[in-house]
């Protein structure tokens, strides 16, 4: 072994200019650059992956709790359930359940003097940890809530306030369909402005007071759309989802969906991150493996000289081929 290590390192790190020299340099610096790429491929597929989840759950939360509604989506006005605080209590012990928050929603058309523009209000209570929301608040802050009466802030997308004209603390005049299909006018006062960077969202969405959409739905201060559900680990949100439905105080027309389940656009667009990811992965091991390949056979090919001296002074091929390897 003493040999091999002696006579590969004469070859690899001789001082004098040769053609070995160089291409076991080219070969280090191409192999190291493969590795690199790799490296940064992982990490950005990885990173962006993770972004935009952790966006989507920040936003929406991981599961949702509401009336079960076939063929129901994100943008789906819930039928009302009642606040359960029993049931309530009982997620929240879950280990896996970091939070639980009620929310409802509801469609309104914001309109200024040239324009107007179709929204998805999403109504809030003081519950709310408004830290999931804060990294997305590009001006402005969070909304106030009343204890007295609904609150007349409002949160809208950079998107919407750009094409509306809208500033900050401008009062918007917002029209809501009634059941009864009257329209119900408003003023809010724009509170903040968001901007997820999810187009889906920042083109349909605001935030609002849950107190608001009860008082235009005429419900009562113990009804609402449904509960956002915020896990420990989002991975086990298809375990967790089982275990909620099946809590003694669950009730039997309610549904317990994955957030995935409701936007799975987004999420298979991010699976499919996983196999660029692979395949560019793949190329750069395969550029690797030929890039040393190529390296041996080029050190072979210069050696055959002292390859025959080994031969015949009796060294066995492996002992010659330990020489090559232990270049490399």
């Amino acid at each position: 072994m003493r040999i091999s290590t002696f006579i590969a390192n004469r070859i690899a790190f001789n001082q004098n200019r040769s053609f070995s020299r160089f291409i076991i340099r080219l070969s280090i610096v191409a192999t190291v650059i493969s590795v690199a790429a790799m490296i940064i491929t992982l990490a950005f597929a990885n990173g962006f992956q993770q972004k935009v989840s952790e966006k989507v759950f920040s936003f929406w939360g991981h599961l949702r709790i509401q009336e079960a509604l076939p063929y129901s989506s994100l943008i789906t006005e819930e039928i009302p359930i009642i606040n359960n605080s029993e049931i309530v209590n009982e997620i929240k012990a879950r280990p896996e359940v970091k939070a639980i928050y009620p929310f409802a929603t509801r469609y309104a058309i914001l309109k200024t003097k040239d324009d107007l523009q179709g929204i998805l209000v999403k109504g809030l209570d003081k519950t709310y940890d408004s830290n999931y929301l804060k990294e997305f608040i590009v001006e402005g802050s969070f909304i106030a809530f009343n204890d007295s009466s609904y609150s007349r802030d409002i949160m809208i997308s950079k998107k919407t306030a750009t094409e509306l004209k809208l500033k900050l603390n401008d009062r918007v005049l917002i029209y809501f369909i009634r059941p009864d299909g009257s329209k119900r006018p408003d003023r809010l006062t724009i509170k903040g402005i968001f901007k997820t960077g999810i187009g889906d969202f920042d083109n349909s969405f605001a935030i609002g007071d849950i107190q608001l959409i009860r008082r235009l739905n005429d419900w009562q201060n113990n009804q609402i759309g449904g509960y956002e559900v915020v896990l420990n680990d989002y991975k086990k949100a298809d375990t967790t989802t089982q275990v909620l439905a099946t809590l003694p105080g669950f009730d039997e027309d309610w549904s317990v969906q994955n957030i995935k389940d409701y936007i799975p656009n987004i999420f298979d667009w991010l699976n499919m991150q996983d196999t660029t990811r692979n395949v560019l992965i793949g190329i750069m091991i395969v550029v690797a493996v030929i890039n040393l390949i190529t390296c041996l056979i080029i050190l072979v090919l210069e050696r055959m000289r002292m390859v025959g001296v080994l031969k015949a002074i009796g060294a066995s091929d492996w002992a010659v081929q330990k020489y090559f390897c232990a270049i490399v």
